[in-house]
């Protein structure tokens, strides 16, 4: 099996056998017939830790996803706080543009929205996708990747920040994703995402999350961007 990020050898560290999907809750379980194989295994070339068979993101991203970010409490101040961070760096800028990637019920856009900032989420999940709209967040239903970005850019032009959270690590084709930001971004714009760094989250969700991150590997894929591999912080939630 080959390294989603470098193509090289990957090696399984273990296999958990087949898998329904998380979250996938059904009316009736006899009904409920797919199952994955959940394998974690590790790139020892560019150090990513990843799953083996990865799920057709429509089965997990559609009309029906069942996770809303807004109904934890600690989210919804720890996103007000990263919407705060947002508007520091823009400030002043001439017209800027924030672009969210998996920006789900935009619990973190409708600070942006609130603040008359232009915004954009890009969310797959046709349900909560129209949720973040009922606070003015501007939501495409889209998969993020080189076409969807230059739609962005013809559409809205380029944005001044792209965040992501707890979304980078669910995308299989993780250069696709990193080439449409840099297609995306301005020559002076930020991109930062989040993600879990516990391994236990892959076992409870692991169809979602395809890469594990430490801070070598998020380096070691900015080496082949146009772009500089800025800053690392730990938050604790």
């Amino acid at each position: 099996m080959k390294c989603k990020v470098c193509k090289n050898q990957i090696h399984q560290i273990i296999d958990f056998g087949p898998m329904p999907i998380a979250n996938g809750f059904v009316a009736n379980i006899s009904k409920d017939k797919y199952r994955f194989d959940l394998s974690l295994n590790f790139c020892p070339k560019c150090y990513m830790v990843q799953i083996g068979e990865v799920v057709k993101p429509t089965l997990m991203f559609n009309d029906q996803y069942h996770f809303l970010s807004s109904t934890s409490q600690s989210m919804e101040k720890h996103f007000k706080d990263v919407a705060g961070e947002i508007i520091k760096r823009i400030k002043g800028k001439n017209d800027p543009l924030v672009v969210e990637i998996g920006s789900n019920d935009g619990i973190m856009l409708k600070h942006i929205a609130a603040k008359r900032i232009r915004q954009l989420g890009i969310e797959p999940s046709g349900n909560v996708a129209a949720m973040s709209r009922k606070y003015g967040v501007v939501a495409i239903e889209k998969f993020f990747n080189q076409e969807t970005a230059r739609e962005i850019v013809k559409k809205y032009g380029k944005a001044n920040v792209v965040f992501g959270a707890n979304v980078i690590c669910h995308i299989e084709n993780i250069n696709a994703v990193f080439e449409g930001i840099s297609i995306v971004l301005k020559e002076d714009g930020v991109f930062f995402f989040e993600e879990l760094r516990v391994l236990l989250d892959c076992f409870g969700h692991g169809e979602k999350r395809v890469i594990l991150y430490c801070c070598a590997e998020p380096r070691n894929l900015s080496r082949s961007l146009p772009r500089a591999f800025g800053d690392i912080q730990n938050q604790v939630l």
